[in-house]
């Protein structure tokens, strides 16, 4: 096949398109809700960075120059220093700041990005749009280990195939891609997670790139008029992509087809003499798309770090946009400054300022052995916790010191045959007066309770089940099927008869099961986690529409004042009214107040949201104690 090769050596609206894609990233990350779509951003890099390596491969390969080592050693040029340079200042900034559980997690995810796996880490600990996630500093690597993997597997793909002719090569590219964006396509209905962040299920967005340098280097495309319509109609695809898909289109799938054709698009047709190309090879763009790598680098740890050290409190969520706005600018500046003075001295190796091949590869060999044994011991000991000082380990160890029985006597999973030996400490001639019942609200309150009935006398039992409410006739239907909540509360009430056990407490979180949703306290306390839905049906049945979900809350409603009377036949029963949900994790935000040394940490919200929040149970609760039913 004929090589034409459309003056595709460089070209200033590929930088342009870098600033289209990085910016819409910056801003989704930093909450601004216009851009809920940015994140798509990714996609259209992944478009770039195919149709760049296929170009330099193809080229290379004609040429008779292609050396696999080579390229190797450019794509570490082009990755390693600025990614090394990123690390080695977030590492130095976390020994001061971070807690140690934060260091922990942090140290954990330096040692799969030198592996080059981290999207495998980030795959298995949570979704890309989890709110957990934005506590992730290197989440965002996820995406280099994707292109990373592609770069190890796709040149040796090209050196066995070249020799059968390009038409066998773009046969098999074009097979992959469909099979590709297919897997993908089922994956984001059926495995999310793992489908957004697995090479064979973003693969094809590579590889559709690939697809517009073959068609560039091998068919004759005469200038046109109709370019300037269809690189517009490309631009116009992204940008509506941008503002109006969100973090519940499934990503990648067809859907994902609408940004990164129009991305094909301007490749192939947004030469300079159309507007989409005029408008992209403008100085400003190109510079933003030239520091673009730097600044994707940065971005992702100057918001997670600062809302991993900084406690979010009512100043902070007030002014948290104006906030985040100069966290965005400061990613741009900080990437300026690595494109300047790190990544541009390391990538050309014929420079008379850069590292020759030899020292490089032991730069490269010596900071990823180093900085992934620095990583692991810290890891290994848990955060460095001896970093802190004494006030602020305490304050951190508040929540296990005050309960010795809050790990072996919270259950996760499973069904129980009680009494466990571990929990038995407060039985008497191994009966029990008193049976606590619930969830980890109950082991929260239960362990000073038992301590001060046996001081009078009085036997107790409590073993709690994580996120399950304690009244029978239940199911967390958001819980795989071995969370047997129905079966814990079957269980410990038939305990409770057998030793004639006389009065029950029940504690929960009524109101997260009831509403399903995290809490969130109109102050800046957002709490992490996934939904926790119950149901009296074992199935996610309710959950999809409004009618639904109100539907669902009658049936829980309804179940519970009938548990509970059935209750009040057997047993004296104790029922918590909610406890406050706070929206932070107090012990952690205080820690944070000690290691900033700030002199005033407010940790409060308005006693109405709780109140609102609370209602419905405790309507109930009131409902049931007029009719004076308790004995």
């Amino acid at each position: 096949m004929k090589s034409y090769n459309n003056s595709i050596s460089y070209r200033s609206e590929i930088d342009g398109l870098r600033a289209l894609a990085i910016v819409p990233v910056i801003l989704f990350h930093a909450g601004f809700k216009i851009f809920k779509g940015g994140f798509l951003g990714v996609d259209i890099f992944f478009i770039i960075s195919g149709y760049l390596i296929t170009t330099i491969l193809i080229t290379e390969v004609q040429q008779g120059k292609f050396s696999l080592i080579n390229f190797y050693e450019r794509r570490a040029r082009r990755i390693l220093p600025a990614l090394f340079f990123l690390i080695l200042i977030c590492f130095i900034f976390s020994i001061f700041f971070l807690l140690p559980n934060d260091m922990q997690s942090f140290s954990k995810s330096i040692i799969f990005v030198n592996t080059f796996s981290s999207n495998f880490l980030f795959w298995q600990e949570s979704g890309y749009f989890d709110v957990e996630s934005e506590l992730k500093p290197l989440l965002h690597t996820w995406s280099l280990a994707v292109e990373e993997q592609f770069y190890i597997l796709f040149p040796i793909f090209l050196i066995l195939f070249w020799r059968f002719g390009v038409k066998v090569v773009i046969s098999i590219i074009i097979t992959s891609f469909f099979l590709s964006l297919f897997l993908a396509h089922w994956g984001s209905y059926h495995k999310s997670v793992a489908s957004f962040y697995l090479l064979p299920t973003r693969g094809w967005e590579l590889l559709l790139g690939a697809f517009c340098s073959f068609i560039l280097n091998f068919i004759k495309i005469p200038d046109h008029k109709i370019y300037n319509l269809i690189s517009f109609i490309g631009f116009l695809a992204i940008l509506i992509s941008i503002v109006v898909f969100d973090e519940s289109t499934p990503t990648p799938s067809f859907y994902t087809l609408l940004p990164t054709v129009g991305a094909v698009l301007i490749i192939l047709f947004a030469n300079k003499g159309t507007l989409v190309g005029s408008i992209l090879g403008h100085k400003f763009l190109v510079g933003i798309g030239l520091i673009s790598y730097s600044t994707y680098l940065w971005h992702q740890p100057l918001f997670s770090f600062f809302k991993l050290v900084i406690p979010q409190n009512e100043f902070i969520f007030i002014n948290h946009q104006f906030i985040m706005i100069g966290l965005s600018f400061a990613s741009l500046i900080l990437g300026w400054f690595s494109w300047k003075f790190v990544e541009k001295p390391f990538r050309i190796r014929s420079s008379h300022t850069s590292v020759s091949s030899k020292s490089f590869l032991f730069f490269c060999l010596f900071l990823l052995l180093f900085s992934t044994s620095i990583a692991y011991y810290i890891f290994y000991t848990g955060g460095l916790p001896q970093r802190l000082n004494k006030d602020i380990t305490n304050i951190i160890n508040f929540e296990n010191d005050r309960n010795p029985f809050k790990d072996t006597c919270q259950i996760e999973n499973g069904v129980l045959n009680h009494p466990l030996t571990e929990c038995s400490n407060y039985l008497i001639n191994n009966k029990a007066n008193v049976v606590f019942i619930g969830d980890s609200h109950s082991n929260a309150i239960s362990y000073q309770t038992q301590e001060e009935l046996y001081t009078k006398g009085i036997s107790s039992y409590s073993v709690s089940y994580n996120a399950c409410i304690g009244l029978p006739g239940f199911y967390t239907v958001t819980k795989p099927s071995s969370h047997n909540c129905n079966q814990y509360n079957v269980d410990i009430l038939k305990f409770a008869k057998k030793v004639n056990a006389s009065t029950l407490v029940i504690t929960s979180r009524f109101p997260l099961y009831y509403f399903g949703t995290r809490f969130q306290n109109s102050k800046g306390g957002n709490e992490f986690g996934d939904p926790l839905f119950i149901d009296t049906l074992n199935s996610p049945n309710g959950l999809e529409t409004y009618i639904s979900e109100q539907l669902r809350r009658e049936r829980v409603v309804n179940k519970m004042r009938s548990g509970i009377l059935s209750l009040l036949n057997e047993f004296n029963v104790v029922l918590v009214y909610p406890i406050p949900e706070m929206g932070w994790n107090i012990p952690m935000e205080m820690a944070k107040c000690k290691l900033m040394k700030l002199r005033k940490c407010d940790l409060n919200y308005p006693i109405e949201e709780y109140l609102k929040r609370s209602q419905p149970i405790s309507s109930l609760f009131d409902s049931i104690k007029s009719k004076n039913l308790f004995r």
